[in-house]
């Protein structure tokens, strides 16, 4: 503890003892109070308030917390922020400091203003979000709590809370009762709920906290003095030092005449809080419909938070990806309502989203002022980040301006970030509509990539709720798709889970029973869903229902439908709309008829179109029917998109090899066409740069991706692999022609083979077989679909690139490449044996050694 601060602690909280850095950081944090007070904006710690006034050093008028005390009003009624600043606070077992301010906590009380109402807090320097979010996230869930005892129970689950959580929630439990308060669950939950951290960045190089206040000084003095923005934080932060030092409260009006009389001239209020109160409404509705429990149970997502508080601390934009149903929306929430319990902010969604760009968009807030002083005064709030929720279902162009209106602003906002949430394959075959110039400015979206359950949340699942404890042992039939959370929460409600082996018998089980309804309301319910399928097949976000009935009360009551506005009905998750699609196509194929196939397919119906594919796949004995919906799908003229989605599903699928294998023949015909098309959509949609792929991975792996050439390919999911664990069990049937598309897969896969080296192995063999017979030029060649000996520049290309990607896989089959190199010998073709066992390979003019990370040896011995 600094000396300064044992005397504060002595001497109760006057500031006159003490003098350096903490006066001046205290001045700055009362200034910062100050001008919230003088642009009426709200104030952090405080959402949804307006301060009435700020008071400083408020000990001797029975503030605990007394550095400085804001009183304001609410819709609710009286509010209260009572601050002690503290300039280095750790909050550790060993922290004398943290400690002092326990004491401090423990002899509070609320006199005429509820508990709820009455907020204790610590201003202290920012660290980064990485270090004070597991602190940050404890005060929240205490605020989302039902009780203490329900609070502390959640804490002591260590595969839902981490240890950082866990030793903070001590450390200040601790504290509390040695001064004094009672040992009892129910009244240190109560303080928990009502305690800040406050984070400003006064005393880093480049402060947002001074260049927020600067933008807010702007809209605040008159053209004249809008270059005095200096001056005036100058003078607050006197002012803030003066009243510490009499003890002084400070009201709006009385603070106009203080600089009034110091030469500033003032605008009049601009009056934000009618927005703030319509944007909390905006942001609650969106937040409202994202699910976070799994059978009551509140599942954070630990590693997934702690990417995005990384990602938070060096870059301004961050996208979060996953698969439908991951929980990337939960995380998002996360975020969101941890700045909330200290600011209002903006949540956005494909619903919530005014079409029209920020004219709209204002309109809608009731906001008379312009975009740049709107979002400078949500920064100077605490607010300083735009979320906006599924960026791929933003399919309406007049939607889109509104989002890229708020991010060209927000890009020249200094401090200002943005969190969005997109599925893993969003703009993977179509060029972004998120505006150039916005990209320019904020930087590439920093990716991090949310998971299906991991092995430590599944068991801490098990535990808490046992009922998920036989759908979560991987000898479950419905294993393949139970670490999904969303599919998961789906299981809970099928009466026999035993029968149910993939997603598509989940689906079918909810499409046929609509959601489990009673057999009198049951064709009714089915109608109602089909109809709303149909209309999202037709471009429509929302389906009109005027009539009430019981269908309608049982699908709105099991969360399969939700009604965002009165009488408009949609899908409660986009997993079900995907269903939904999925199971009226396979009904009826020719609803194909009426949609307009030359257009690519909207982002909001594509996996619906997959899933009309699995369905097709997965509920018919042959490959016939999904084969006659890849046809329907594809017209002369119809967009490539249409059918590509249907010819994925038989690889997405959890059944993937066994419907592979049931459809070889269909795969294998025409020269391999299908085997050659689905091997193309695979590198074109799932494979990503070297830089996504290493995205939130360490420095070394980062600085290594940037070394290779943007080109090169990575596979992003399984995919790939599955597709070449099926060619190796059928490489002898494999034609010439599908060759090179199936060594464009394997070359997405070469940085994962090392993981792998039984499958890398017999890949090898596989690629050696077909050099083998293709290099031989005095044998007939033996590969399917070789009829002559192919004389073309293609032939001779892919000749070229199976020997280089045949090489790659030399360690791993030392015996056949050796045999391979003695062959050409034989065969006088010296040069060639020399060139291909040097230690660098050059594939179209590029160094591949360092892309595929293999070592090749001279060979001096052949």
């Amino acid at each position: 503890m600094s000396d300064d601060e044992a005397i504060d602690a002595t001497n109760g909280s006057s500031p006159v003892g003490r003098g350096g850095a903490g006066v001046y950081i205290e001045g700055q944090v009362g200034a910062f109070y100050l001008i919230t007070l003088l642009a009426n904006t709200e104030p952090r710690g405080l959402p949804g308030s307006r301060i009435l006034s700020v008071g400083f050093q408020g000990k001797d008028l029975g503030y605990a917390l007394d550095d400085l005390y804001m009183q304001g009003m609410s819709a609710s009624g009286k509010t209260l922020l009572e601050i002690q600043s503290k300039r280095t606070i750790t909050f550790s077992p060993r922290d004398s400091v943290f400690k002092e301010v326990c004491e401090q906590i423990a002899k509070s009380f609320t006199k005429d203003i509820p508990e709820e109402r009455h907020r204790l807090a610590v201003a202290t320097q920012r660290t980064s979000k990485a270090i004070s979010g597991p602190y940050q996230d404890v005060l929240k869930w205490a605020r989302t709590a039902q009780n203490g005892v329900q609070f502390f129970q959640r804490l002591d689950n260590k595969g839902i809370y981490g240890a950082e959580m866990r030793k903070f929630s001590k450390t200040f439990q601790t504290n509390l009762i040695a001064a004094g308060v009672p040992k009892d669950d129910e009244t240190i939950w109560k303080i928990f709920k009502r305690f800040l951290i406050l984070e400003f960045d006064f005393e880093s190089c480049s402060p947002l906290a001074h260049t927020h206040v600067l933008s807010i000084s702007k809209q605040i003095l008159s053209p004249e003095d809008e270059s005095r923005s200096e001056a005036l934080w100058s003078n607050l932060i006197e002012i803030s030092l003066e009243s510490a030092k009499t003890g002084r409260v400070i009201d709006r009006l009385t603070l106009q005449n203080i600089l009034i009389g110091r030469g500033f001239r003032l605008l009049s209020d601009k009056k934000f809080y009618i927005a703030r109160e319509r944007m909390a409404e905006l942001s609650c509705q969106s937040l409202a419909d994202i699910g976070n429990t799994i059978a009551g149970i509140h599942l954070p997502r630990l590693r997934a938070v702690a990417l995005l508080e990384k990602a938070l601390d060096e870059h301004r934009f961050v996208e979060i990806k996953g698969g439908p149903g991951v929980g990337k929306s939960a995380v998002l929430r996360n975020a969101a309502e941890r700045i909330i319990s200290e600011a209002l902010v903006l949540v956005l969604d494909p619903l919530t989203t005014p079409e029209g760009g920020w004219a709209a968009l204002s309109q809608v807030l009731n906001i008379r002022t312009t975009l740049k002083e709107f979002l400078n005064d949500l920064a100077v709030s605490g607010g300083g980040v735009l979320f906006i929720d599924s960026l791929e279902m933003f399919t309406s162009p007049a939607q889109r301006r509104t989002i890229n209106d708020l991010l060209r602003e927000i890009a020249v906002t200094n401090g200002f970030s943005v969190v969005a949430t997109s599925r893993l394959h969003f703009n993977s075959e179509t060029e972004s509509w998120l505006a150039p110039d916005v990209i320019s400015t904020l930087g590439q979206p920093q990716t991090i990539i949310v998971n299906e359950l991991d092995e430590e949340e599944v068991k801490t699942l098990r535990i808490l709720a046992p009922e998920l404890g036989l759908l979560l042992k991987s000898s479950h039939p419905a294993s393949s798709i139970a670490r999904n959370l969303y599919r998961l929460s789906r299981l809970l409600k099928v009466p026999s889970v035993a029968k149910v082996h993939s997603e598509v018998t989940l689906a079918q089980q909810w499409w046929k029973s609509a959601d489990n309804a009673d057999p009198v309301v049951l064709r009714a319910a089915q109608r109602l869903i089909a109809r709303i399928a149909e209309a999202t097949l037709a471009g429509r976000d929302l389906l009109n229902v005027y009539d009430d009935s019981p269908a309608r009360s049982h699908l709105l009551d099991s969360q399969s439908l939700i009604e965002p506005n009165r009488d408009h009905l949609r899908f409660y998750h986009d997993v079900l709309r995907d269903w939904a699609i999925g199971a009226r196509l396979q009904e009826e194929d020719g609803i194909l008829s009426r949609l307009n196939l030359e257009v690519p397919t909207s982002p909001k119906i594509s996996r619906g179109i997959e899933f009309a594919g699995r369905f097709a796949l997965e509920l018919n004995p042959d490959c016939n029917s999904w084969l006659r919906l890849l046809e329907k799908l594809s017209p002369p003229g119809a967009h490539s998109s249409w059918r590509r989605e249907a010819l994925m599903a038989i690889i997405r699928s959890e059944l993937s090899q066994e419907q592979l294998e049931r459809c070889s023949q269909i795969l294998l015909v025409n020269n391999g066409s299908l085997l050659i098309e689905l091997s193309i959509a695979i590198t074109t949609i799932e494979t990503v740069p070297p830089a996504d792929f290493v995205s939130g991975k360490s420095e070394e792996l980062i600085m290594w991706a940037s070394s290779i050439p943007k080109e090169i390919r990575i596979a992003s999911s399984d995919s790939a692999l599955k597709l070449l664990i099926w060619c190796i069990r059928h490489a002898a049937e494999i034609p010439i022609q599908a060759i090179a598309s199936i060594l464009a897969l394997v070359e997405t896969l070469l940085l994962l083979f090392q993981k792998i080296p039984v499958i890398a192995e017999a890949t090898g063999n596989m690629l050696f077989d077909w050099l083998v017979k293709l290099d031989d030029p005095d044998s007939n060649i033996s590969i399917p679909g070789a009829q002559t000996r192919n004389l073309s520049i293609e032939h001779y290309r892919m000749l070229e690139r199976l020997r280089i990607t045949s090489l790659t896989f030399s360690s791993y089959i030392p015996v056949r490449l050796k045999t391979y190199l003695k062959a050409l010998l034989e065969q006088k073709k010296i040069l060639y044996a020399c060139k291909f066992t040097s230690c660098k390979f050059h594939h179209r003019g590029r160094d591949t050694s360092r892309i595929c990370g293999f070592g090749f040896s001279k060979l001096d011995s052949t």
